[in-house]
């Protein structure tokens, strides 16, 4: 079934709204093995229970959808564990590959979370689990500590007891392993293990960030994986393991689409985005140079670039006047990639500059083709205008109090 079909499908079935659209929603759980597409299903079936809470749940099957989720959970950060202590042992260039994989795994397991939530709002009032999901991922200590008294308090004991140490902050990837282990049989591989198992049976994008690892620290082993997935991998990882086994290109320079994402990853833009919606992003990512004086935009005219600084400085100009110098890590002509409207300000090289740039006609392809993309950004895009909101708010107030001063 083609992904975009996969994609609306849950929404149809909340349109149809009966208990056998219900039904067979959740009795299909079982057979979709890609997350998103488990993810999608498991929203349409919050909301039809938001609905219609008076429905019967199986409870068997939701708990043993549970029991999947969490031990995939706790296989995660036992897989965290093992990557960690490998990176304390590893000095030097290799490290940042390690880097990306760790974020990567670190979304696998927040994404697996996620889903265990919306299992638990099949269990109990959808809008408790709901609430504390949501003060869980505000980012806001306060509202997580309020979130697990919350969980603590709404959930059975034991459901409790297996949940609450994914969550709990205080706690590492290997004290979540010990306590998944009293459950669970987790794995005990090595890291080449791991990243073997990886290829054999995960999921494209986290097998596209593995590649690098694997090219970095185990290339004479995991040769014949990457050949595999050279020849037969799924067409997001078999350029990847391409350029693994040819050596980085000629020249050695090019950056691959894991290294490009890691790069995104930095600009506020596109930081809180998944690690599988940055790797669609980066696939369109160009690398783009320009000496010292070379400008890359003038004000006025139609936006078509965005542009990620990876090393040099860029100054940012409003009628011949610097307002702002970047440097590596920060980003100029977002809004360019999101409407044609003109250019604001002026950028020009202060040094040789190396840049990524994202056409804004690329970026409209992805975003027609990924609602979670667009999610993410429209999420970026509301965090603003609350801030600027809230802002204006605060000036009102203090505004109100001298008034009465």
């Amino acid at each position: 079934m083609p992904e975009d079909l996969r994609r609306w499908l849950p929404g149809v079935f909340v349109q149809i709204g009966t208990r056998a659209a219900y039904r067979a929603l959740l009795e299909g759980l079982s057979a979709l093995s890609i997350s998103k597409h488990r993810l999608y299903a498991l929203k349409a079936l919050n909301k039809m229970r938001r609905r219609h809470p008076s429905w019967e749940v199986s409870t068997p099957l939701v708990r043993s959808e549970l029991s999947q989720e969490l031990a995939a959970s706790y296989g995660t950060e036992r897989q965290l564990a093992t990557l960690q202590q490998a990176l304390d042992e590893e000095q030097g260039d290799m490290a940042p590959v390690g880097k990306a994989y760790e974020s990567a795994l670190a979304y696998q397991a927040a994404s697996t979370i996620e889903r265990a939530f919306r299992l638990q709002g099949l269990l109990y009032s959808p809008q408790t689990i709901y609430f504390a999901y949501a003060g869980l991922v505000a980012e806001d200590a306060d509202h997580g500590a309020h979130a697990l008294e919350l969980l603590e308090t709404a959930l059975a004991r034991e459901d409790a007891a297996r949940l609450l140490p994914l969550i709990d902050p205080d706690l590492s990837p290997t004290r979540r392993a010990e306590v998944g282990r009293q459950w669970y049989a987790l794995d005990d591989r090595d890291l080449e293990n791991d990243l073997e198992h990886v290829f054999e049976g995960g999921e494209p994008w986290l097998q596209a960030y593995a590649v690098g690892l694997a090219d970095a620290w185990f290339p004479r082993q995991l040769a014949p994986e990457l050949e595999r997935l050279a020849t037969s991998g799924d067409p997001v990882v078999r350029p990847l393991a391409r350029h693994a086994i040819d050596g980085h290109g000629e020249n050695g320079m090019a950056m691959s689409s894991v290294e490009r994402a890691a790069a995104l990853r930095q600009v506020e833009l596109f930081g809180g985005l998944a690690a599988d919606d940055l790797l669609q992003i980066a696939s369109v990512a160009e690398e783009r140079t320009f000496n010292a004086g070379d400008y890359l935009f003038y004000e006025g005219e139609e936006g078509d670039y965005m542009y990620l600084v990876l090393d040099g400085q860029i100054r940012i100009e409003v009628g011949g006047r610097e307002v702002a110098v970047i440097g590596a890590g920060k980003s100029t002509g977002e809004f360019a990639i999101l409407d044609r409207r003109p250019r604001s300000a002026s950028a020009r090289a202060l040094a040789d500059t190396r840049t990524l740039a994202i056409h804004s006609a690329d970026m409209g392809q992805i975003l027609a083709d990924n609602y979670s993309l667009v999610e993410g950004l429209f999420s970026y895009f509301t965090g603003i205008i609350r801030d600027m909101t809230a802002g204006k708010f605060r000036v009102r107030d203090d505004t109100d109090a001298d008034d009465r001063e």
